[in-house]
Parts: structure tokens; C-alpha cells; sequence
């Protein structure tokens, strides 16, 4: 491939192929990156994929990003990108945001951040998710039939 071609000899670039095993792959990750420029990108699985082991990420804030980059705390779970369409401009805050996650504390928080994101894409978590709006849903309705009649 030409990316092969291009950065293969770098030593600290590898590239591995399809992976079925992602998991842990991103734990031994320091970030995962996640720079698109593709504005309906709403709800990347490999973010979810990063979060539920602790992997901070650098992704574009685009779409769904922001919700799913923010623990229930607000805290983020690391560094959100703007949609840029700037070469240089958005490889530099690239490079920004690569430092901001490899300061220890900094990593050490978003980490944390990620995995309290993560949780509520475990099959726990979603179900729960479910339960709650369909026990919402069903007072709104019991309430709302009983006004009309009462």
C-alpha cells in the first residue's frame, strides 16, 4: 500500500492489518487517533472499542463525538479536534493535542474519563439504558392518560 510504501521503514510506525482482537491492541495504545475530516461521522465504534479499556483519544468533533468523549462527570476523555479543513492548521492541533495526552497527569485523567465513557456501551450498560427510557416513557404515558380523563 502506498502508506506502507511511504512509512514502513520508520521503526515506530507498524502496521498490523485487520486485528480481531482490537482490545488489546489499545490497551498497550498510548492514544487512539481518530482524526477525520468526514462531518457524518456520528458514532465511531472505535471509539467505543478505545474507551472500554481506557485508551485516551484525540477524534474529531463531529457528530455524536462530544457525548460520547464526556463521562457523566464532564470531564472528557481526551482531546476533542475541530473540523478543519486546513492542512497544516489541523495537523498542528494534531500535534497539540498529542502533547496535551502525553503529559502523564493529563493521560492518567482522560484515561480514568474514557473508562467511566466506556461503561455505558457494555451490554450492562445499554440495557440498563433501555429499561430506563422504557420505564420514562410509560409513567409519561400512565401520567399524560390520566390528565385527559381526570
Amino acid at each position: 500500500s502506498r502508506l506502507q510504501d511511504e512509512y514502513g521503514a520508520i521503526p515506530e510506525i507498524h502496521f498490523l492489518g485487520y486485528q480481531q482482537h482490537i482490545s488489546g491492541l489499545y490497551r498497550l495504545a498510548d492514544c487512539m487517533l481518530l482524526p477525520t475530516r468526514f462531518p457524518g461521522e456520528s458514532f465511531p465504534l472505535t471509539l467505543i472499542q478505545a474507551q472500554q479499556v481506557g485508551t485516551p483519544a484525540i477524534v474529531t468533533d463531529v457528530g455524536f463525538v462530544r457525548n460520547m468523549m464526556t463521562d457523566n462527570e464532564g470531564r472528557l476523555a481526551g482531546v476533542l479536534l475541530p473540523l478543519e479543513t486546513n492542512d497544516g492548521v489541523f495537523q498542528e492541533a494534531i500535534i497539540d493535542s498529542l502533547k496535551t495526552v502525553m503529559n502523564p497527569e493529563n493521560r492518567e485523567r482522560f484515561s480514568l474519563s474514557s473508562l467511566n465513557c466506556g461503561q455505558r456501551y457494555t451490554m450492562d450498560g445499554v440495557t440498563q439504558s433501555y429499561i430506563e427510557m422504557y420505564d420514562r416513557f410509560r409513567t409519561e404515558c400512565i401520567t399524560a392518560s390520566s390528565e385527559e380523563q381526570g
